[in-house]
């Protein structure tokens, strides 16, 4: 895809984050991965752990719906 006019302008805007601002964050705060596994007609909770600090900080808080565009 190639940008021309505003567009080029705006789509540079995009790449230094200075649109951010416009964006919606997830407020949801994620603490533990849970594992379920298929069992007789039915999802069955086979295990919880609780996310590092640096998985929280990777998860938590991202902007909602943002795609990458290459």
């Amino acid at each position: 895809m190639v940008f021309s006019g505003l567009f080029k302008d705006d789509h540079k805007m995009y790449k230094l984050g200075e649109l951010d601002s416009y964006k919606r964050r997830n407020d949801i705060e994620y603490v533990y991965k849970l594992y379920y596994n298929w069992y007789k007609k039915e999802y069955e909770n086979t295990k919880i752990i609780e996310l590092t600090e640096e998985e929280k900080q990777k998860i938590n808080k991202k902007l909602i719906n943002e795609i990458e565009i290459e």
